[in-house]
């Protein structure tokens, strides 16, 4: 007599898949370590959103790690220095969604910030793009608006909801 098992819902790449969009971080990260099929579901989970003011830690990460899993970042928030800019110049990150960077710490950072921008320019929706609040800086003379335009030119299929600044 043959014994009917019921499949484990959790063997179902379609559930996985669903359940990946809807967890934390850190859920995502213990969900991960389960099994190979498993980190192949969550990976993209851990790496969709980098917060700089929650995940500090991020510049500390090795190259290798951010080309190898870049691929899957689509927001970037809260980068304002200039080792939180230069990460995100890793050619592996090409399909920002929504980015918010500030530009202007150094010629350099401005200069790194603008790359991201042109790299990613297709696939950007959000872009805040904005200048360091210090009481010295002067918005008029802000490299801010010193902007390259061939950067903040979207390649075909790029939305159009790209806004500049910062109303704050």
């Amino acid at each position: 007599m043959a014994t009917l098992t019921t499949p484990n819902p959790f063997d179902i790449p379609e559930l996985r898949n669903q359940l990946s969009l809807f967890v934390t971080t850190n859920t995502a990260c213990s969900c991960a370590r389960v099994s190979k099929t498993w980190t192949a579901t969550f990976i993209p989970a851990i790496w969709f959103e980098v917060d700089f003011a929650l995940h500090p830690r991020f510049t500390t990460l090795s190259r290798s790690i951010i080309s190898k899993h870049g691929q899957f970042i689509r927001k970037v928030k809260n980068a304002k220095t200039f080792v939180e800019v230069s990460v995100l110049t890793n050619t592996s990150i090409q399909f920002l969604r929504s980015l918010e960077v500030e530009t202007t710490k150094t010629v350099l950072q401005h200069e790194y910030a603008y790359e991201v921008v042109s790299r990613n320019s297709a696939c950007l929706q959000e872009l805040d793009l904005y200048a360091a609040t210090t009481p010295e800086t002067n918005k008029w003379y802000s490299m801010i608006h010193y902007v390259s335009v061939p950067a903040l030119v979207p390649f075909l299929g790029a939305s159009s909801a790209i806004s500049l600044g910062r109303a704050d």
